[in-house]
Protein backbone atom coordinates (compact mmCIF):
# COMPACT_ATOMS: atom_id res chain seq x y z
CA UNK A 1 0.00 0.00 0.00
CA UNK A 2 2.73 2.74 -0.44
CA UNK A 3 0.72 4.52 -2.64
CA UNK A 4 -1.03 5.52 0.77
CA UNK A 5 0.31 8.45 2.79
CA UNK A 6 -0.24 9.75 6.68
CA UNK A 7 -2.60 11.67 7.13
CA UNK A 8 -4.30 10.88 3.68
CA UNK A 9 -8.65 11.51 3.74
CA UNK A 10 -10.52 8.26 2.94
CA UNK A 11 -13.83 6.99 3.06
CA UNK A 12 -15.19 3.28 3.97
CA UNK A 13 -17.73 1.95 2.60
CA UNK A 14 -20.06 -0.44 4.29
CA UNK A 15 -23.73 -2.33 4.63
CA UNK A 16 -24.16 -1.20 0.56
CA UNK A 17 -24.21 2.73 1.19
CA UNK A 18 -23.32 3.82 4.41
CA UNK A 19 -19.98 5.95 4.65
CA UNK A 20 -17.88 6.65 7.53
CA UNK A 21 -14.67 9.13 6.51
CA UNK A 22 -11.54 9.29 8.30
CA UNK A 23 -8.00 9.63 8.07
CA UNK A 24 -4.92 7.30 7.78
CA UNK A 25 -2.23 7.34 10.90
CA UNK A 26 -0.35 4.51 9.85
CA UNK A 27 -0.12 1.54 7.10
CA UNK A 28 1.97 -1.54 6.70
CA UNK A 29 2.11 -3.36 3.34
CA UNK A 30 -1.76 -4.75 4.11
CA UNK A 31 -2.92 -3.01 6.78
CA UNK A 32 -4.08 0.46 7.58
CA UNK A 33 -4.75 2.48 10.68
CA UNK A 34 -7.42 4.48 10.49
CA UNK A 35 -8.80 7.73 13.10
CA UNK A 36 -12.41 8.13 12.32
CA UNK A 37 -13.55 11.73 11.96
CA UNK A 38 -15.32 12.60 15.08
CA UNK A 39 -18.77 13.34 13.27
CA UNK A 40 -18.59 8.83 12.07
CA UNK A 41 -17.21 7.41 15.98
CA UNK A 42 -21.26 5.97 16.23
CA UNK A 43 -21.23 4.64 12.62
CA UNK A 44 -17.84 3.05 13.25
CA UNK A 45 -19.26 1.47 16.52
CA UNK A 46 -21.41 -0.81 14.69
CA UNK A 47 -18.64 -2.33 12.73
CA UNK A 48 -17.17 -6.02 13.84
CA UNK A 49 -14.48 -7.75 13.36
CA UNK A 50 -14.17 -9.60 9.95
CA UNK A 51 -16.65 -6.95 8.83
CA UNK A 52 -15.94 -6.39 4.87
CA UNK A 53 -16.16 -3.45 3.59
CA UNK A 54 -13.87 -0.89 1.04
CA UNK A 55 -11.73 2.03 1.29
CA UNK A 56 -11.79 4.47 -0.75
CA UNK A 57 -8.55 6.80 -1.08
CA UNK A 58 -7.44 9.12 -3.93
CA UNK A 59 -3.57 8.86 -3.58
CA UNK A 60 -0.96 9.58 -6.34
CA UNK A 61 -2.00 6.83 -8.81
CA UNK A 62 -5.19 7.78 -8.99
CA UNK A 63 -8.72 6.75 -7.24
CA UNK A 64 -8.11 3.16 -5.19
CA UNK A 65 -11.03 0.86 -4.06
CA UNK A 66 -9.15 -1.30 -1.46
CA UNK A 67 -11.63 -4.62 -0.51
CA UNK A 68 -10.87 -4.87 2.99
CA UNK A 69 -12.07 -6.60 6.57
CA UNK A 70 -11.79 -4.86 10.07
CA UNK A 71 -8.60 -6.71 12.00
CA UNK A 72 -9.48 -4.50 14.96
CA UNK A 73 -12.80 -2.40 16.14
CA UNK A 74 -12.39 1.40 17.32
CA UNK A 75 -10.29 1.94 20.27
CA UNK A 76 -10.49 5.14 22.67
CA UNK A 77 -8.69 7.03 20.37
CA UNK A 78 -11.29 6.79 17.37
CA UNK A 79 -8.98 4.49 15.48
CA UNK A 80 -9.60 1.43 13.83
CA UNK A 81 -7.68 -1.29 11.97
CA UNK A 82 -8.40 -2.54 8.35
CA UNK A 83 -6.74 -5.29 6.72
CA UNK A 84 -6.46 -4.48 3.06
CA UNK A 85 -7.45 -7.86 0.62
CA UNK A 86 -6.68 -6.23 -3.06
CA UNK A 87 -6.71 -2.47 -4.45
CA UNK A 88 -8.21 -2.10 -7.41
CA UNK A 89 -7.52 0.89 -9.67
CA UNK A 90 -9.87 3.50 -10.91
CA UNK A 91 -8.28 4.59 -14.49
CA UNK A 92 -7.31 8.40 -13.38
CA UNK A 93 -4.41 10.14 -14.39
CA UNK A 94 -3.87 13.25 -12.00
CA UNK A 95 -2.85 13.59 -8.21
CA UNK A 96 -6.29 14.02 -6.83
CA UNK A 97 -10.05 12.58 -7.62
CA UNK A 98 -12.26 15.04 -9.48
CA UNK A 99 -15.95 14.90 -9.53
CA UNK A 100 -18.95 16.69 -11.43
CA UNK A 101 -20.12 19.76 -9.34
CA UNK A 102 -21.81 22.55 -9.49
CA UNK A 103 -20.74 24.74 -6.78
CA UNK A 104 -21.06 28.56 -7.14
CA UNK A 105 -17.77 30.49 -6.54
CA UNK A 106 -15.99 33.42 -7.01
CA UNK A 107 -12.63 34.75 -8.44
CA UNK A 108 -11.20 37.78 -8.12
CA UNK A 109 -9.24 39.00 -11.34
CA UNK A 110 -8.05 42.44 -12.85
CA UNK A 111 -10.12 44.19 -9.69
CA UNK A 112 -13.21 42.65 -10.51
CA UNK A 113 -15.19 39.50 -8.64
CA UNK A 114 -16.30 37.44 -10.98
CA UNK A 115 -19.63 34.94 -10.22
CA UNK A 116 -18.47 31.29 -11.66
CA UNK A 117 -20.09 27.76 -11.41
CA UNK A 118 -17.64 24.58 -11.26
CA UNK A 119 -18.08 21.90 -13.81
CA UNK A 120 -15.65 19.70 -11.73
CA UNK A 121 -13.72 19.61 -8.68
CA UNK A 122 -10.58 18.39 -7.02
CA UNK A 123 -8.21 18.74 -4.15
CA UNK A 124 -5.75 20.22 -7.10
CA UNK A 125 -8.16 22.36 -8.91
CA UNK A 126 -11.12 23.25 -10.79
CA UNK A 127 -13.31 23.53 -14.00
CA UNK A 128 -15.88 26.10 -14.59
CA UNK A 129 -18.13 28.41 -16.16
CA UNK A 130 -18.01 31.94 -15.85
CA UNK A 131 -19.96 34.89 -18.18
CA UNK A 132 -16.89 36.77 -17.94
CA UNK A 133 -14.59 36.21 -21.76
CA UNK A 134 -11.33 37.79 -20.82
CA UNK A 135 -9.09 34.73 -18.95
CA UNK A 136 -5.76 33.82 -20.99
CA UNK A 137 -4.05 30.70 -20.51
CA UNK A 138 -1.30 31.75 -17.05
CA UNK A 139 -3.51 34.33 -15.55
CA UNK A 140 -3.52 34.41 -11.91
CA UNK A 141 -6.71 34.79 -10.09
CA UNK A 142 -7.91 34.09 -6.44
CA UNK A 143 -10.90 31.59 -6.13
CA UNK A 144 -12.86 31.76 -3.16
CA UNK A 145 -14.84 29.75 -1.67
CA UNK A 146 -17.57 29.93 0.28
CA UNK A 147 -18.14 28.23 4.13
CA UNK A 148 -21.70 27.00 3.10
CA UNK A 149 -20.13 24.63 0.68
CA UNK A 150 -16.84 23.86 2.32
CA UNK A 151 -17.74 24.10 6.10
CA UNK A 152 -15.30 27.17 5.95
CA UNK A 153 -14.20 30.42 3.92
CA UNK A 154 -11.37 29.32 1.08
CA UNK A 155 -9.14 31.51 -0.34
CA UNK A 156 -6.40 30.43 -2.96
CA UNK A 157 -4.46 31.94 -5.90
CA UNK A 158 -4.77 29.53 -8.87
CA UNK A 159 -3.43 29.59 -12.54
CA UNK A 160 -5.96 29.40 -15.48
CA UNK A 161 -4.40 26.35 -17.48
CA UNK A 162 -7.17 25.94 -20.22
CA UNK A 163 -10.09 27.88 -21.84
CA UNK A 164 -12.50 26.30 -24.13
CA UNK A 165 -14.72 29.57 -25.38
CA UNK A 166 -16.50 30.15 -21.46
CA UNK A 167 -15.17 27.16 -19.72
CA UNK A 168 -12.10 27.12 -18.42
CA UNK A 169 -9.64 24.86 -15.78
CA UNK A 170 -7.52 26.76 -12.73
CA UNK A 171 -4.88 24.84 -10.99
CA UNK A 172 -4.35 25.78 -7.97
CA UNK A 173 -1.50 27.73 -6.66
CA UNK A 174 -1.30 28.02 -2.85
CA UNK A 175 -3.71 25.61 -1.46
CA UNK A 176 -2.77 24.83 2.42
CA UNK A 177 -3.24 21.19 3.85
CA UNK A 178 -6.21 22.16 5.61
CA UNK A 179 -7.94 24.01 2.90
CA UNK A 180 -6.82 20.59 0.99
CA UNK A 181 -8.43 18.20 3.32
CA UNK A 182 -11.82 20.54 2.82
CA UNK A 183 -11.84 20.25 -0.46
CA UNK A 184 -11.23 16.31 -0.40
CA UNK A 185 -14.19 16.48 2.01
CA UNK A 186 -16.78 18.15 -0.08
CA UNK A 187 -15.21 16.00 -2.88
CA UNK A 188 -16.19 12.47 -0.81
CA UNK A 189 -19.49 13.27 0.08
CA UNK A 190 -20.09 13.68 -3.82
CA UNK A 191 -18.33 10.48 -4.44
CA UNK A 192 -21.29 8.62 -2.74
Amino acid sequence: MNEIRVAQKLQIKFNKNEVINGSVIDYTFDRVMIKIDDTDILAAKSLKELDDLYLIVATHLGIKYMYSSVISTINNNGCIIVENNKAVEIEQKREFARVVSNLHFVIEFNSKTISCVALNISAGGIAFTSSYPNFNINDKVKIKFSENDLGKNISCDAIIIKMNAHKFVAKYDNLNSHDEDKIMKYVFKLMK
